[in-house]
């Protein structure tokens, strides 16, 4: 993917903005211009939080996410994009 399409999947997570909901997102990043993965895209209301359990669980859904990340970064860059096996 070039620049360009990086840029384009960036407008499409600023479009969400547009519907003022807030969302939290874990992305693959990398240096060689590879596709970018979600990871994590999660709506979030600033109330979510009161609960321990939902903060709990948006915690261990992050950690996750940036484990999913991470693996993703380090396959190499033929392989992303298809799942782990």
């Amino acid at each position: 993917m070039t620049r360009g399409g990086c840029r384009r999947k960036l407008l499409e997570v600023n479009q969400w903005k547009e519907k003022t909901v807030p969302r939290m997102l874990v992305m693959t990043e990398s240096a060689d211009q590879v596709p970018v993965e979600v990871m994590l895209n999660e709506h979030l209301a600033a109330g979510d939080l009161a609960s321990d359990h939902f903060a709990a669980q948006l915690v261990e859904r992050i950690a996750w996410a940036l484990t999913d990340a991470e693996q993703v970064e380090h396959r190499p860059v033929d392989q992303r994009g298809s799942p782990d096996t």
